[in-house]
């Protein structure tokens, strides 16, 4: 199953990270960043992520993304932060419903950890875990959404309603 794992982000410092994961075959198909480039970075990445969803169909010659896995906002001290995440994780998911029709699943940051490493695993820990099972080098949003991606095999499926 190839499944699309999305850590979101908002800010060039903290962009989305996004990986599509071949499950059953255990290889990273592709992965990159989304990174906002106007002043409404939410219509901004909306529209980027619909532009991959489309790539990803293109590219893929009628084999794409079986299925979407989300990181959920994780809401600490900063509440406003995990607002803003939650309405972003919202957005990407409409577009996947609506583009795709397909299912998604959201993942807890501790399970998306926790499918590399441990639940309590650091952002570098992720990274070097990708490292030694993938050898890719890859920044720590990507590494989350491969883990994110990872998370969710076995999950049942959902309706793709936003």
């Amino acid at each position: 199953m190839q499944i699309l794992g999305i850590d979101p982000g908002t800010t060039d410092r903290n962009p989305t990270g996004y990986a599509l994961v071949d499950t059953d075959q255990d290889v990273v198909l592709r992965y990159g960043l989304l990174k906002p480039i106007t002043d409404q970075p939410f219509v901004n990445l909306a529209s980027q992520f619909d532009n991959l969803l489309g790539f990803l169909w293109l590219y893929n010659a009628g084999e794409h993304p079986h299925r979407m896995a989300i990181e959920t906002p994780w809401i600490g001290v900063n509440a406003h932060t995990g607002i803003v995440l939650a309405e972003l994780v919202g957005a990407y998911k409409a577009v996947w419903a609506v583009r795709t029709k397909h299912p998604y699943v959201g993942i807890a940051p501790t399970q998306a950890k926790a499918a590399l490493c441990d639940g309590r695993a650091t952002k570098n820990d992720m990274r070097r875990a990708v490292q030694l099972r993938y050898g890719l080098a890859v920044p720590s949003h990507i590494a989350d959404a491969i883990g994110v991606a990872l998370a969710c095999v076995g999950w049942p499926e959902q309706e793709p309603t936003p």
